[in-house]
């Protein structure tokens, strides 16, 4: 059986990182890890830095985002601005 963790690295006291939380999870629990985030965030008020390439999850618990290319910061809003066209301008093979 193949499993998969999540890991959350914390920087700081209130500063964490995590990447690819949706890779290779079902979509229970990955619905599960973002209310675990949200908790983190307003019950400790954690800033967690997260990459991740499941965009439906950024949408949903994610409440701004960085797009980079190359290491420049290409487009940057409130995750309700990240929409298909942004994506599809900055994320397109």
């Amino acid at each position: 059986m193949n499993r998969r963790r999540a890991t959350l690295a914390v920087a700081a006291p209130h500063t964490a990182a995590a990447a690819d939380l949706g890779e290779g999870i079902q979509p229970s629990i990955i619905d599960q890890i973002g209310r675990v985030l949200h908790k983190f965030v307003d019950d400790l008020g954690m800033t967690i830095v997260v990459v991740e390439q499941y965009l439906d999850f950024v949408r949903e618990f994610g409440h701004h985002f960085y797009i980079m290319n190359r290491g420049q910061v290409v487009a940057e809003g409130a995750t309700a601005q990240l929409t298909p066209d942004v994506v599809a301008k900055h994320l397109s093979v």
